[in-house]
């Protein structure tokens, strides 16, 4: 009888043998050819499985995401209080745990700013709105426990914004020194501002 193979399963396994290759090169800079020698199958059946590269880049991204917010979700749970959840959301950018998603993350901006595709873009506007919708949640659960004044749902997307922004500067100038110290010191300041103006 033949071997019945779960589609879906076999992506996963192929995505994650290429995901040292793909963590080392830019995707723009390896050939099909190299990505299957890597992975150990020939080209007829990576086109089983994707369409293209890019394809199989995407579902590495998808599936470390995944793992990320299993992590994070656990790390929010822990949390006293929003303050600390603010900051262990934005631990994305700084938590030496994270460092293979910041790199694909890095990645995924900066084709999207050379080439400007539209899959790409599509891509990056998805997770951001799905991150932002995130981001508000814990924003709301402070309101509602009154740690936050509703006020603060104003500034949701700056904050959002800021932090993203203090990471890209940091990657790309020699202007910060201390990272974490860096977001911390945003999200402290944010909620200081949202706090002294209800006040």
């Amino acid at each position: 009888m033949p071997k019945i193979v779960d589609k879906e399963q076999r992506r996963v396994e192929l995505a994650l043998k290429s995901k040292s290759l793909l963590l080392q090169r830019n995707i723009d800079n390896i050939s099909i050819s190299e990505i299957t020698k890597s992975i150990g199958i020939g080209k007829g059946t990576f086109y089983e499985y994707f369409e293209n590269k890019e394809e199989l880049y995407f579902t590495l991204v998808e599936i470390l995401i995944k793992e990320h917010n299993k992590t994070l979700q656990q790390m929010l749970e822990s949390a006293a209080d929003t303050r600390q959840k603010l900051i262990i959301f934005a631990s994305f950018f700084f938590d030496p745990a994270f460092e293979e998603l910041r790199k694909i993350y890095k990645t995924c901006k900066g084709l999207t700013l050379l080439h400007d595709e539209s899959s790409l873009r599509e891509f990056n506007t998805q997770h951001l709105n799905d991150y932002f919708g995130w981001f508000e949640m814990l924003l709301q659960e402070g309101i509602e426990k009154g740690e936050l004044p509703p006020s603060v749902t104003k500034l949701s997307f700056s904050l959002f914004a800021m932090v993203n922004g203090i990471f890209i500067l940091a990657e790309s100038t020699n202007s910060i020194e201390n990272l974490q110290e860096e977001i911390v010191l945003c999200i402290d300041t944010m909620l200081e501002l949202v706090k002294d103006t209800n006040a």
